[in-house]
């Protein structure tokens, strides 16, 4: 019972955001995964310190991102995969084996000054290969610290943003010194983004729909059939994972949800449901503040430093590599930087590079 106020915190403070967002004008600014990452951390340094806090908050953590799993992957178009050009596969699959080259490559550089070096590895490819999703949902897999998994969220939050600042000015030039330029049809082409407006409303601003507007719009029915097939998923895999040694309960849970998630995101009414996408999103704002609240500030400053290099290294060495495997692969310009967009950084922001290149063909 004591743990029932900070479990209600967590799950409400992110629609708390989204209103101060939305109703006050001053506070339009608000990004609610930061502000929820923040908070977490602010609070959980100050006033909610305590075990059953701390209980609280790690179950928390474990539900939102066993909730936002299937919620999400629900909405995948497997079958649409198909449909993208070979050029744009191509590009994805070198975007995935530059970070791990990447990450290979700085077991030398890193490993003796970093001992969980393979945990963040880990951690590395996986939000490098597939975002935010990814990183909360290997934070729980592979049992990594909580405390080296902020330090790691908060230099790809900082560096991510500097990453897209990059994509959208100068670029397309550099990469055009390696790469080359496709020649766009006439229709095809588009304005270029203006630079700071675009970063401020898709990177520092990403709307986060306020939840109580999500659940209003969407079909009561559909969405209750994704949310009660989310938890039998879910109910599936740990029964399921019961099979596995103890210390491989953990990751089997989490592919077992993946892969039954995925399964079910074949059936047309499951995939075409209004809102699924945006409340598995926001459980993921849920698990950011309730990973925020776990950390102890003074071992993620003083972790953060050589975190913070070590994932600058990964994305100043993954676009290295990546570009050139795409030169060996003869890929164009536009399909390197969106493929690199779209793994680094998540497929939301291909619009915004794809718009800055002119070239809104790729958004598809």
């Amino acid at each position: 019972m004591a743990m029932i106020p900070y479990a209600l915190l967590a799950l409400l403070f992110p629609a708390f955001v989204q209103i101060l967002r939305d109703k006050v004008k001053p506070l339009s600014f608000l990004n609610p995964l930061l502000a929820s990452y923040a908070m977490g951390i602010a609070l959980g340094n100050t006033l909610l310190r305590g075990q059953e806090a701390f209980s609280a908050f790690d179950l928390m953590a474990t539900i939102s991102v066993a909730l936002s799993i299937p919620l999400m992957l629900f909405t995948l178009d497997v079958r649409s995969w198909g449909k993208a050009t070979g050029k744009v596969m191509l590009g994805m699959v070198l975007a995935s084996v530059s970070v791990v080259m990447a990450v290979g490559l700085g077991v030398p550089l890193f490993a003796s000054a970093l001992p969980s070096y393979p945990d963040l590895a880990g951690l590395m490819v996986g939000v490098y290969t597939g975002g935010t999703p990814n990183l909360a949902a290997l934070r729980i897999a592979l049992g990594v610290d909580n405390d080296l998994y902020l330090a790691v969220h908060a230099a790809d939050v900082a560096l991510g943003a500097l990453y897209i600042l990059f994509f959208i000015t100068v670029a397309k030039r550099v990469f055009g010194c390696f790469l080359k330029t496709p020649q766009l049809p006439v229709e095809d082409s588009a304005p270029e983004a203006h630079p700071g407006r675009e970063l401020y409303d898709s990177v520092l601003h990403k709307r986060f729909p306020f939840i109580g507007d999500v659940l209003k719009a969407s079909p009561k029915a559909a969405l209750a059939r994704n949310a009660g097939l989310c938890v039998l998923s879910i109910a599936a895999a740990f029964g399921l994972s019961l099979l596995f040694p103890h210390d491989m309960q953990t990751m089997a849970v989490i592919l077992g949800i993946t892969t039954l998630a995925i399964a079910l995101s074949f059936f047309k009414p499951v995939r075409d449901t209004q809102g699924s996408f945006a409340l598995g999103e926001y459980f993921i704002l849920v698990f950011s503040f309730s990973a925020g609240a776990m950390g102890d500030l003074r071992r993620i400053l003083g972790a953060s430093p050589l975190v913070f290099l070590l994932v600058a290294y990964v994305l100043i060495a993954s676009m290295v590599f990546h570009i050139i495997l795409s030169m060996l692969f003869r890929l164009d310009r536009n399909t390197v930087m969106i493929s690199s967009t779209a793994a680094i950084c998540s497929p939301p922001f291909v619009g915004l590079v794809a718009g800055a290149l002119g070239d809104r063909r790729l958004i598809a």
